[in-house]
């Protein structure tokens, strides 16, 4: 997500947070851990970070319902790609993931340029930047500003 897209979402009145590439290349968990624990509706990702996950959690995933992920709050988790839709990728992440809640209608894929992950709330307060380390990431939240 580049930062114009980034900054549309804070003025929209979203919390947004990012997460850098390399934190989930070395725990793949990290991102499907944040949405569970912000309860996030709308999230994004690229298609690495979805092969990360299947490839590196495909074995992990009853170990991540014993720590609680559960990804039945994610109403759409779009794929932010540069490329033609890998849908076998798709349907591989929707089908493994689905024991953690994760409805397969609420992947699909989007056109766009692939910078970051980022994963979107709704909230209805405003002007609020909060800076703290979670996980071995810098989230970072904003809310829109109220005119």
């Amino acid at each position: 997500m580049n930062s114009i897209s980034y900054f549309r979402s804070v003025y929209s009145g979203h919390h947004s947070i990012l997460i850098p590439p390399s934190e989930v290349e070395v725990n793949p968990a990290l991102w499907l851990s944040a949405v569970s624990q912000y309860k996030v509706r709308d999230t994004f990702c690229s298609y690495g970070v979805m092969e990360l996950c299947t490839k590196g959690l495909g074995s992990s995933v009853n170990l991540l319902k014993q720590r609680n992920v559960n990804l039945a709050c994610v109403r759409t988790c779009v794929v932010v790609a540069e490329e033609r839709p890998r849908i076998v990728l798709t349907n591989s992440f929707s089908k493994l993931f689905s024991a953690l809640g994760l409805t397969p209608r609420a992947v699909s894929t989007s056109f766009g340029c692939r910078v970051n992950v980022a994963i979107c709330l709704q909230v209805h307060t405003y002007a609020l930047l909060v800076n703290c380390s979670t996980n071995n990431a810098i989230v970072i939240k904003f809310t829109g500003i109220a005119y």
